[in-house]
């Protein structure tokens, strides 16, 4: 997902990105529940990258980090 990383940085993108639906923008249950629902996507999609542990998941986003400066 690095490529999608670069060009979204607002609740918005990533939302519309993964099809979740936010009726109430900027209320804060209704962005809480969106964010929740987002986290939920993103694991499955680490999960299906091999991420299993949270140190995995840090794993990834460090070598995501390293990559990007080369």
């Amino acid at each position: 997902m690095p490529d999608h990383a670069r060009k979204r940085q607002a609740l918005d993108d990533w939302t519309a990105l993964f099809g979740i639906d936010n009726l109430e923008r900027h209320n804060a249950a209704a962005d809480a529940a969106a964010t929740a629902q987002l986290l939920l996507a993103l694991l499955a999609r680490a999960g299906a990258q091999g991420v299993r542990r949270v140190a995995d998941l840090s794993r990834l986003e460090k070598d995501y980090r390293f990559l990007s400066r080369v």
